[in-house]
């Protein structure tokens, strides 16, 4: 049996812009986990750099994945976040060995 897939995006505020990226992120746990598929959304923010922040996402496989990816919602919101990034974000996928 396949194992679930873990997402991990990694997102860098520019300077100044740390309030609205933590803004458009704090809302992505209230509408994401509601997609098919998603199993877990949280959003964290590093205590010691107010402009880091890490979404550790859980899916039950890697089609659920590509939906999300390639849905318009995901597209807006990344349309959102572009001008507030210092640098691209960051997203990996792992499965469990």
């Amino acid at each position: 049996m396949a194992s679930t897939v873990r997402v991990v995006m990694h997102l860098r505020a520019k300077p100044g812009r740390e309030e609205d990226l933590k803004m458009i992120l704090a809302g992505l746990p209230e509408t994401i986990p509601k997609e098919p598929g998603c199993l877990q959304f949280d959003v964290f923010r590093n205590e010691h750099n107010s402009a880091d922040f890490v979404c550790l996402e859980e899916w039950q496989d890697d089609a659920a994945v590509d939906t999300h990816r390639d849905s318009p919602q995901t597209a807006q919101v990344h349309r959102a976040l572009e001008p507030l990034l210092d640098g691209g974000m960051d997203i990996r996928r792992y499965r469990a060995i």
